[in-house]
């Protein structure tokens, strides 16, 4: 038996990783016959951890005015990046867990190689553990944007697709930067983080509603006589764990035996609790 809302992971010598999702809430159900208001209070409450965007999404889904909640989704993208950067990536490594987060001093490559200098800030000692990895493990195909699904599946035209923050930063000079020099692997990936952290911390707006501190949230709505008739959700980690997606990419030519199997899955981000199993689940 395993734990009932975990992500399960086993390693099959013939196909690679393998992995088994929980079982999806019937959110839809609950929602229907709500009314807009209703809808976003009870998805919010669901999934509580990141209840700003899944709000702010759900109401422009269903027409409601988000203006006055992008400061709470500004807040919540800053406090998840900075317990996933400096709280639970360092011990992974060895390093401790640094309360107090560090921003690049901008935005720049020098910027970055300066702050993955710092010899105090636990979060650069993750960076510059995977920059000392081969530039080739964990690197992501070049795979199309998540920008209008192909419901029910989270796919873009049946292939798995890049759904992180690399929609909004992809081509940010910094993110090109390390893109030409090692590919959209691992460390690509922390520095997504660290950018979208930096900036925010230092006042930059939200300029993506719908963007959460892993990826775009994607809800499809539907209102008859002021009552909830129709309502769907893609997550981020539906795009991440999707055959072809960026957890295969990263845990690619990673044995079941590596030290830094927990440090990969956690810098994929399922968002779920995880486990890892020694041979493959009863079906």
């Amino acid at each position: 038996m395993t734990p009932a809302g975990s992500l399960v992971l086993w390693h099959d010598a013939a196909c690679g990783w393998q992995w088994r999702q929980p079982a999806a809430l019937p959110v839809d159900r609950l929602v229907l016959g709500r009314t807009a208001e209703e809808a976003v209070g009870l998805v919010a409450l669901i999934y509580s951890i990141c209840a700003a965007a899944q709000a702010v999404v759900t109401r422009r889904a269903l027409g409601l005015p988000v203006g006055g909640h992008l400061d709470a989704l500004r807040a919540e993208r800053l406090r998840e990046h900075h317990r996933k950067l400096w709280l639970v990536l360092p011990p992974l490594i060895g390093a401790p867990a640094g309360a107090s987060p560090r921003p690049m001093a901008g935005e720049t490559p020098a910027d970055f190689r300066d702050w993955m200098a710092s010899t105090t800030d636990p979060a650069a000692a993750v960076a510059r553990h995977l920059a000392a990895m081969d530039p080739a493990r964990g690197r992501s195909p070049a795979l199309p944007a998540a920008e209008a699904p192909d419901w029910p599946d989270p796919t873009i035209r049946g292939r798995a697709a890049e759904n992180s923050l690399a929609l909004s930063l992809g081509d940010h000079p910094l993110m090109r930067s390390i893109e030409a020099e090692r590919g959209r692997g691992p460390l690509w990936r922390l520095a997504l983080k660290l950018l979208d952290y930096t900036r925010l911390a230092a006042g930059a707006p939200v300029d993506d509603p719908a963007m959460t501190a892993r990826g775009r949230l994607f809800v499809r709505a539907a209102l008859q006589d002021g009552r909830v008739t129709d309502f769907a959700r893609l997550t981020p980690t539906d795009f991440l764990l999707a055959p072809g997606g960026i957890m295969a990419a990263l845990l690619a030519g990673t044995p079941p035996g590596d030290p830094d199997l927990a440090l990969l899955v956690e810098l994929a981000d399922p968002c779920l609790p995880w486990l890892l199993l020694r041979e493959a689940p009863d079906a």
